[in-house]
């Protein structure tokens, strides 16, 4: 009593693996068969994602908001400490606010709707990554669907991941699609090549996983007092008492050296005699003076610059620890988010 089955198609590797079996099953059984994509109207997800349901003659529907869109169209940002610590909380600092869930909900859709989302255990090749990858994925992607292809984080899909190894993966990915849809094949993938179907990337990995969204919180005071024993046992393990007297000459601290690794380039290259104390200072005062990232309390605007950026999404996950930096269990986190809410 299946009505239908329907899939969230993005322009990467995973959900075109996804819907090339899926396509074939509905075909078998006469299941209809939705794609729907996320974004604005010129998002690469849709471009893609609309190219791959014309060809295998499916519906496909644009969705502008995700599930983690409020109505007015922006994903949300963390906004206070106490969203900071419930993204820690929910998935016991497995995953970072980076992507912030506004409305954490596990209710399931209709049995007769099957949900379906596109994998990548196939590309985890070692031990930790398959762990790693049911962990997160539990917690973060599969709470919000009700079914997944049989394949998909069995036996079956390691033994693949653990055959093909790091990168040789997209072999994987050539020959199931030849064998089940070779039209698919005629389409670019967003951000990715794939040499053996001489097919070069579309658009890029950024752009494709870029969604407008709230700004986010950030306080870098906060951070650096309640991370502070954390950062200055980072900074002494790294560059010493030599290094640490250079450093608070210049104006820097802890939390600077840790988020920008400039200044551990420079700091070494003085340590080995490369360079003068004097052009060390130099350099050193130059980063100083970039601001690559606020030293203040301020809601930080998410572009797509900032989102490609490591620092940003380092100060995003700085901001998860050191709202809970204080707590000694998730019982104390979990009392904590429920009295404020209250």
């Amino acid at each position: 009593n299946i009505e239908k089955i329907s899939l969230g198609l993005t322009g990467g590797y995973d959900s075109r693996l996804t819907v090339a079996m899926l396509n074939k099953i509905c075909k078998k059984h006469d299941i209809p068969l939705l794609c729907y994509s996320y974004g604005p109207k010129d998002h690469p997800d849709g471009i893609i994602g609309k190219k791959i349901s014309d060809v295998l003659n499916r519906e496909y529907k644009h969705v502008k908001h995700s599930p983690s869109t409020p109505s007015y169209g922006k994903l949300k940002g963390p906004k206070t400490i106490e969203d900071y610590m419930q993204s820690f909380y929910l998935t016991q600092g497995d995953f970072n606010s980076n992507d912030f869930f506004y409305d954490y909900d596990r209710k399931i859709v209709k049995p007769t709707v099957i949900k379906q989302v596109g994998m990548d255990a196939y590309k985890r090749f070692n031990e930790n990554l398959i762990y790693s990858g049911n962990r997160w994925y539990a917690r973060t992607i599969l709470f919000r669907y009700n079914f997944f292809l049989p394949l998909f984080y069995t036996k079956y899909e390691v033994y693949f991941a653990l055959l093909y190894g790091n990168e040789n993966y997209r072999e994987l990915i050539y020959e199931i699609l030849k064998r089940s849809e070779p039209e698919l094949l005629k389409i670019p993938f967003v951000g990715c090549d794939l040499p053996q179907a001489n097919l070069k990337a579309y658009s890029s990995v950024n752009s494709s996983k870029f969604h407008p969204k709230e700004p986010c919180l950030w306080d870098y005071n906060y951070v650096k007092n309640q991370l502070k024993s954390l950062l200055i046992e980072n900074l002494n393990k790294k560059i010493g008492i030599n290094g640490k007297v250079v450093l608070k000459f210049v104006g820097l601290n802890e939390l600077d050296f840790f988020l920008n690794q400039n200044i551990y380039i420079a700091i070494q290259v003085y340590k080995k005699n490369e360079i003068s104390l004097k052009d060390c200072i130099k350099q050193l005062v130059k980063e100083k003076s970039l601001q690559k990232y606020p030293k203040e309390k301020i809601n930080l605007e998410i572009s797509k610059e900032i989102i490609s950026s490591q620092t940003m999404r380092n100060m995003i996950i700085l901001m998860d620890f050191a709202s809970v930096a204080d707590k000694h269990s998730f019982e104390e986190i979990e009392n904590t988010i429920f009295n404020d809410s209250k």
